[in-house]
């Protein structure tokens, strides 16, 4: 897997390449009555998913007083303030999600994923 994404990082470093891929989201943006930028943004959270879910696989291997110091360690790497009310991340998320789906549903009758 690692190897086919440099292959294809290697790839996207040609001009032509670049333009062609974007012509062929703009494509199937149009398709599927999809803004190109929210396309690349499926795509884009599609991959975080799938690395979520490698990472949850490996996090239940873990004992109780590893995954604890893990999370310790996690949690003062990664504190940042949340300047959103619980409501606002709460509609945020909710409407993310519908759009992931809406788009899903689309390219997968599409047969594109």
């Amino acid at each position: 897997m690692a190897s086919e994404v440099k292959k294809i990082v290697r790839m996207f470093k040609d001009k032509d390449v670049q333009e062609s891929f974007g012509e062929w989201i703009v494509e199937l943006a149009e398709r599927i009555k999809e803004k190109p930028e929210d396309l690349v943004w499926f795509f884009e959270r599609r991959r975080l998913l799938e690395k979520w879910r490698r990472e949850v696989k490996e996090l239940e291997k873990l004992n109780d007083e590893e995954l604890w110091n893990l999370v310790l360690k996690t949690a003062e790497e990664e504190a940042k303030p949340i300047r959103r009310s619980p409501e606002a991340l709460l509609r945020m998320a909710r409407q993310n999600e519908k759009k992931f789906r809406r788009i899903e549903a689309k390219l997968k009758k599409l047969g594109v994923i």
